[in-house]
């Protein structure tokens, strides 16, 4: 049984050299203006010991973890598979891009919301 945390994990990737500041401009805006408490995870540190045995109320997966397919090994994925009752939620770095591989990840994790740009006029669109 895992433990329950009312909180939001937010699950980021920020290499451990010089970057472009904007990344953790917005991972920081998250704990600056979330009403709940917000665990930073950046996964190019690995893993973390003991997040298994942790379900978060919510889990915010960050743009820096998408580009071409996202940038989480084998732990971070097998974590959000097993996690049913968390709220998963992603923004996307340039949606428009790799949209098949990203709709794969959206149901194979089952994501419950994707922060977008396109206009709901144009959800339904084909």
């Amino acid at each position: 049984m895992k433990n329950s945390i009312n909180g939001v994990l937010l699950i980021f990737n920020h290499p451990l050299v010089k970057n472009a500041p904007t990344i953790m401009e917005h991972v920081k805006s998250f704990c600056r203006h979330s009403k709940f408490k917000v665990w930073k995870v950046n996964s190019e540190l690995g893993f973390p010991k003991g997040l298994e045995e942790l379900q978060f109320r919510c889990i915010v997966l960050h743009y820096s973890l998408f580009g071409y397919k996202p940038i989480l090994d084998r732990k971070f994925l097998k974590y959000l598979e097993n996690d049913g009752e968390s709220y998963k939620t992603a923004f996307f770095q340039d949606e428009h891009r790799f949209c098949k591989t990203r709709f794969e990840f959206i149901n194979r994790y089952k994501l419950n919301c994707v922060f977008t740009l396109v206009e709901p006029a144009y959800f339904n669109h084909t």
